[in-house]
C-alpha cells in the first residue's frame, strides 16, 4: 500500500502492466500459500525482490516529475520577459530599448533550454517505464497512455509559457499605465524625456510616437519568445507548430497587447498641455530681435524706459529659471 501510494495519478495508466506483474507475484501468497508451506521463503524472496524493483521505478518516476518536469515548468511560468525599472528608477528610451532586447534574448534562450529539458524528461520517463522488464505478464504499455502522458505535459508547457507571457505583458502595461493618486505612493515615471527648443517650436525628445513604438516592439519581443518553442505533437502527424501560434490567439494576450498599443495615447493631452505652457515665451525666439530693437529705439526711450524694459526681461528670466527641471506626466 505504501508503495502504491507513491504512484503519481498521471503516471498510473502507464504502470498497468507493471502493477499486473506485481499482482502476479503476490497472487500465490493470496491464494495457496500458508505460513507452513514449504516454499514460503522462496515466495517471500521473490515478492520482496519484485516489490523493491517496482518501488525503485516509482521513486525514479517521482524524481523525474518533481525535479525535471514540475520544477522546470514552474521556472518557466515565473519568468518575467521584460525588464521593468525598479522603484525610483527611470529609463531613457535608448536604454529601455537596448535593455529589453538584451533581457528578452536571455529569457528566450532560457525558455528554449527549459522546453528541451522538459521534453527530454518526458522521453526519459517513458523510456524508464517501457524499458522495465516484465516476466510474469504479457501486458505491455498502451501507446495511447504514452500519448496521453506526453499530451498532458505538452499542455502544461503551453500553460507555463502562456502564464509567463500574460504576466510579463500585464506587468509592462501596469507600469506604463500607472496613474498618481491610485496608490498611497504614486509610481515613479517610466521614461526620462527632454523638452527641447527646436526652432520654431518647443518639442519633446524623444517624441511620443517613438516611445509608443518602443513599447510596441517590446510587446512583440515578449510574444516572440515563444516562436522557437515547438508544440509537442503526440499524434505522429509531424506538424510541429510553435507555441507562439497558439499563445498569440489567446484572448487575454490579444487584449493586453491592444491596450499596450495605445498605452501612450492617454498621455498625449497632458503632454500637449504641458508643452503649451511654453508658448507664452515663444516671442523670445520667434520675434525678429532687430525689428523689436529698432521699434524700441524709434520711441526715443529715456533711461527709465531702458530700466523698465530690462526689468521686464529680468522678470521673464526669473519665471523661466523657476520652471521645475522635472515634470511628471501620467
Amino acid at each position: 500500500e505504501k508503495v502504491m501510494d507513491g504512484v503519481l495519478p498521471i503516471t498510473k495508466p502507464l504502470l498497468k502492466p507493471h502493477i499486473a506483474e506485481l499482482d502476479r507475484v503476490i497472487q500465490p501468497g493470496m491464494l495457496g500459500l500458508t505460513w507452513t508451506s514449504m516454499n514460503i521463503e522462496a515466495y517471500l524472496t521473490s515478492f520482496h525482490t519484485e516489490l523493491r524493483r517496482f518501488d525503485d521505478m516509482v521513486i525514479k518516476i517521482r524524481d523525474i516529475v518533481d525535479n525535471r518536469l514540475t520544477r522546470n515548468l514552474e521556472m518557466i511560468s515565473n519568468l518575467v520577459l521584460c525588464d521593468i525599472p525598479h522603484e525610483g528608477e527611470t529609463y531613457t528610451l535608448d536604454k529601455f530599448v537596448s535593455q529589453q532586447e538584451k533581457h528578452v534574448k536571455e529569457q528566450t534562450s532560457l525558455m528554449a533550454a527549459k522546453n528541451v529539458e522538459v521534453e527530454e524528461a518526458v522521453g526519459d520517463l517513458i523510456t524508464l517505464v517501457t524499458g522495465y522488464p516484465l516476466h510474469s505478464t504479457s501486458e505491455t504499455v498502451d501507446p495511447a497512455d504514452i500519448a496521453k502522458l506526453s499530451s498532458h505535459f505538452s499542455q502544461l508547457m503551453y500553460n507555463a509559457v502562456l502564464e509567463c507571457t500574460q504576466r510579463s505583458l500585464a506587468a509592462l502595461k501596469a507600469r506604463v499605465s500607472s496613474r498618481p493618486g491610485l496608490l498611497m505612493h504614486a509610481a515613479k515615471p517610466f521614461f526620462d524625456v527632454q523638452v527641447e527648443l527646436q526652432l520654431p517650436d518647443v518639442l519633446m525628445n524623444p517624441p511620443l510616437a517613438e516611445i509608443q513604438g518602443a513599447l510596441n516592439r517590446t510587446s512583440r519581443a515578449i510574444l516572440n519568445c515563444s516562436k522557437e518553442l515547438p508544440m509537442w505533437e503526440t499524434d505522429g502527424d509531424g506538424d510541429r507548430r510553435s507555441i507562439y501560434q497558439v499563445v498569440t490567439r489567446d484572448r487575454e494576450i490579444v487584449r493586453v497587447v491592444l491596450l499596450l498599443t495605445g498605452s501612450i495615447e492617454g498621455a498625449k493631452r497632458q503632454v500637449f498641455e504641458y508643452l503649451r505652457t511654453f508658448t507664452k515665451y515663444d516671442y523670445l525666439w520667434k520675434d525678429d530681435k532687430k525689428k523689436a530693437y529698432e521699434a524700441f529705439m524709434g520711441n526715443n526711450p529715456s533711461l527709465e524706459d531702458f530700466e523698465i524694459e530690462l526689468k521686464k526681461y529680468d522678470l521673464v528670466e526669473g519665471e523661466i529659471m523657476r520652471i521645475p527641471e522635472k515634470h511628471n506626466i501620467g
